[in-house]
């Protein structure tokens, strides 16, 4: 911080504020204090992720989704084998 925000801010009656910081930003931002206390957003907003990151977290779903899939086939699969040996003994 720059001294004259430090002293600014430190008045007896100061002229700024310094804000909290925002989601998604560096660092904080000041407020003057002329016209009173400006009035922050209390809840928090996440910061939207970046295109790579959606198209990344949407193949993880996809890659997820078809490995569910292939586990039902599998035992699938494994339940018709068992009705075939079933069915061949039968004949045996």
């Amino acid at each position: 911080m720059f001294d004259l925000e430090m002293e600014l801010i430190e008045r007896e009656t100061p002229f700024l504020t310094l804000l909290p910081r925002q989601p998604g930003r560096k660092e904080g931002r000041y407020a003057q204090l002329f016209s009173g206390m400006p009035d922050t957003p209390t809840e928090e907003h996440e910061a939207s992720p970046e295109a790579a990151r959606v198209r990344v977290m949407a193949e993880n779903e996809r890659i997820a989704h078809l490995e569910t899939e292939v586990a039902g086939l599998r035992e699938e699969i494994a339940e018709l084998r068992q009705l075939i040996e079933e069915f061949k003994k039968q004949f045996e």
